[in-house]
């Protein structure tokens, strides 16, 4: 390695431990000026001193069950995202009619499934099924851009040939995949890590949300930062060395890609018939959701008190007593929350957009910061967030 990619690396990791000091400096001061003295943060030493004030966390086996329920979440979940990326590679029609069914898995509401993941699984099933739903749209997207990379005269030659989309994949689409799949896959390690603490958390026996659930319950704030502080530690060093193995990997390439069209033969479409189309696998993928909907209900035999299917659903919003009331009451919550999502968006992708362009020296500062807002568990920050901003918009946003 030269001397100029070695100083490089090294003022990466420099700008990197500025952020990480940069959050720990900011939880400092507030703790001491606003947080601790209302009761609702202590300070960063006071919560590593929880560690001798109360040994007798079970920290170990709660981190090993975690870990557990992480990795086998992360395994599978990137497996099926890299497998389906694959599958749309190669058969253009099946991501028309899929893609949408994955961005649905993703989208489902964890405290929703949650409950019914605890009825029918068992041990870390529950929490493992929850960090694979966390992985496998972003894993998916990021393979798929990889694949979609791939330099087209180097498929040209292979063509030429004779190889086919197989060949193609095997020797250039593949190669030129590794760095956003490697780059998807650092998300994928905080995500499956968040994910699993989750299940614990809405309806595990063992793991760090337990833990943290038993610690709020019992108020102990110190002993609730410091479970909070581990999860995060524990989704960082995933991204962390996803990111080394990536860079072992793929020392030569930048993760730096551009997703290509899905396909190429649309642009032959007048906008009538890409309308058309696009309405037809909308349609189809709506079909394929319903369907699996429907099977899960029927070959798990789920308990129809709780596990309501498509039929319904459109009985209660159609042709039950209370239909009216119904569509009334669920297009006013659809408002406030579409207009709650808007506005955290916007500035979501504004304070991110800001840490871009200012330089690239604030972005890497401010990417530690990102991950571990990313990797606290949001139902247990939730009662502080209301406690600081009051339960009103600001809160949401």
């Amino acid at each position: 390695m030269s001397t100029a990619a070695v100083a490089d690396r090294r003022f990466r990791v420099w700008r990197e431990s500025a952020g990480i000091a940069g959050v720990l400096v900011l939880w400092e001061v507030l703790a001491l000026l606003w947080l601790s003295p209302r009761h609702l943060a202590p300070t960063p030493v006071a919560v590593v001193a929880t560690l001798w004030h109360h040994p007798n966390l079970a920290l170990w086996p709660n981190m090993a069950t975690t870990l557990e329920e992480a990795a086998v979440g992360w395994v599978a979940g990137n497996a099926v995202g890299i497998g389906l990326a694959i599958v749309f590679v190669l058969v253009p029609v099946a991501e028309a009619a899929l893609l949408r069914v994955a961005l649905a898995s993703y989208c489902m509401p964890v405290i929703a499934i949650a409950p019914i993941l605890d009825v029918v699984l068992s041990g870390i099933a529950p929490a493992a099924v929850l960090a694979a739903l966390s992985v496998v749209f972003t894993t998916l997207i990021g393979t798929l851009v990889g694949l979609r990379s791939a330099d087209a005269a180097s498929l040209d030659l292979v063509r030429a040939y004779g190889g086919g989309r197989i060949a193609q994949l095997r020797k250039v689409r593949i190669p030129a995949a590794r760095p956003a799949t490697f780059a998807a896959l650092q998300i994928a390690g905080t995500a499956a890590v968040l994910g699993a603490v989750i299940g614990e958390y809405l309806g595990g026996t063992r793991g760090l949300g337990v833990a943290m659930v038993d610690s709020e319950q019992g108020l102990e704030v110190n002993q609730t930062w410091l479970l909070a502080s581990i999860i995060t530690a524990l989704a960082g060093a995933a991204y962390l060395v996803t990111g080394a193995a990536g860079r072992l990997a793929v020392p030569w390439a930048q993760v730096s890609q551009q997703i290509a069209s899905p396909a190429n033969g649309d642009r032959r479409l007048g906008p009538l018939a890409r309308t058309v189309r696009a309405l037809a696998y909308a349609v189809v993928s709506a079909a394929v959701i319903i369907g699996l909907w429907q099977a899960l209900i029927d070959v798990l035999h789920l308990n129809p008190f709780f596990a309501k299917g498509p039929a319904d659903i459109w009985q209660y919003l159609a042709s039950s007593p209370t239909a009216g009331s119904s569509w009334h009451q669920l297009l006013s919550a659809l408002a406030i929350t579409a207009r709650d999502a808007a506005l955290g968006y916007a500035a979501g992708t504004a304070a991110a957009a800001v840490a871009v362009v200012l330089s690239r020296t604030v972005e890497h500062t401010v990417m530690p910061i990102a991950m571990v807002l990313r990797s606290v568990p949001l139902v247990a920050m939730a009662p502080l967030l209301i406690l600081v901003f009051g339960q009103g918009l600001t809160s949401v946003i």
